[in-house]
């Protein structure tokens, strides 16, 4: 046997970071656009007195909302509000209980969140408020903590208006379910590329399609065992990566199998928690570590970088590959507070970087998952390429024969 250890598996190339975007060779970066908070103009709204005390809204959530978490505050025919009419709310923001030191924003629900913050805190366990005039949405407001607190909001007051044009539908609805891949798999629409695969004389060969080259691939006779590192973030999240890994055990035909939470993150220095060694030989404690992140706790995701995917392969006989390891970080502190299923929120987001840990590569194609950026009109679902490159990779493959 031989082993072969490919340390830089999807480790990005940093890009330059632009107005647009940031791109990365294989990391997947998101669209950073500064959007100021929409002002009121005077001259085109009236301001109400103050709604009576025994109508202020000081409304704690019924549990304390984590990090990276959203919390939407319907205005509409509440607090002496009018259902219709309303562009802006007077209200004194607070928070309570902070978990640590981050930033909160109030803006319009159904719209994307501003780059500018209302409150900021220092440290854990401290209370902070700040006057703030909000214009809403036919919805409403939205409150968000980057690393979690109780969270109230005194409406005092409103402005005459128009409100402020957001999802008229409010969040985007989940995608459906992949279809199952039928006999031969799905057609390619689109186009794929596999990260790695064994060519002619036993070479590598990098991002590649063709059919004389046998992608590096996953045991299918085995499961794959994932855990999941939340480290702090809402609960609500968990429900998203168990879906993606669904849509994943759907097109390539593999078994994924939770085996609980883990407190490991990784880093450049330790990307898996274990000896590659236990990996190839069946000894670690699980296959795929998923870790909801942020840049302050871990070197993987720097700057854009939404999510970067780090997996190892083990090749035999001098020729076929397989993989016995992924890491796969995401950074809530660019997307968690994105909704979840847009272009890039969490669950496409994930999706991709699960696509790079069975074994693919970006491709040029934006109607794809496996497209190098992810912006909030990318697509929220594997596509035709991602779909087919997925089924390639999958379990039409051959076990191997080796390790336990």
């Amino acid at each position: 046997m031989e082993a072969r250890w490919v340390r830089r598996a999807l480790r990005g190339r940093w890009g330059r970071l632009d107005r647009k975007a940031k791109w990365d060779r294989w990391g997947l970066r998101v669209r950073r656009e500064r959007l100021a908070l929409p002002g009121l103009r005077g001259p085109k709204g009236r301001q109400v007195p103050p709604v009576p005390r025994d109508h202020k809204a000081s409304r704690a959530q019924p549990a304390k909302p984590g990090a990276s978490s959203r919390v939407s505050v319907p205005v509409g025919g509440r607090f002496g509000i009018p259902t219709s009419g309303v562009a802006a709310v007077v209200i004194t923001a607070t928070v309570t209980d902070t978990n640590a030191a981050g930033f909160f924003t109030v803006w319009p629900d159904g719209t994307v969140r501003p780059t500018v913050s209302n409150l900021n805190a220092v440290h854990a366990n401290q209370t902070i408020a700040n006057h703030a005039t909000v214009p809403v949405s036919p919805i409403g407001f939205d409150f968000f903590t980057q690393t979690g607190a109780n969270l109230l909001a005194d409406v005092t007051g409103w402005f005459t208006g128009l409100p402020t044009t957001g999802s008229p539908s409010g969040p985007i609805p989940k995608p459906p379910p992949v279809p199952a891949p039928g006999p031969g798999g799905p057609p390619d629409s689109g186009g794929y590329l596999f990260t790695f695969a064994a060519g002619p004389g036993a070479t590598v060969e990098f991002n590649q399609a063709d059919p004389q080259f046998v992608p590096f691939h996953w045991n299918p006779c085995k499961p794959i065992r994932y855990v999941v590192n939340m480290n702090g973030y809402d609960e609500s999240f968990r429900s998203i990566i168990t879906d993606d890994i669904a849509r994943v055990a759907t097109a390539t035909g593999f078994t994924f199998t939770s085996v609980g939470d883990s407190t490991f993150i990784p880093t450049n220095a330790d990307p898996w928690g274990h000896p590659l060694v236990q990996f190839r030989d069946g000894l670690a404690p699980y296959d795929i570590i998923i870790s909801l992140a942020n840049e302050t706790i871990t070197d993987l995701v720097p700057g854009g970088l939404a999510g970067l995917a780090f997996p190892n392969y083990f090749r035999f006989n001098g020729f076929d590959g397989r993989f016995i390891v992924s890491s796969v970080t995401i950074d809530m502190g660019d997307i968690g507070s994105h909704d979840v299923w847009a272009g890039d929120g969490l669950g496409p987001v994930l999706m991709h970087e699960l696509g790079h840990s069975m074994g693919l590569a970006h491709v040029p194609d934006d109607t794809q998952i496996m497209f190098s950026g992810a912006f909030p009109d990318s697509p929220n679902t594997y596509s035709g390429g991602d779909l087919r490159g997925l089924y390639l990779v999958g379990a039409k493959n051959s076990c191997t024969n080796f390790g336990p």
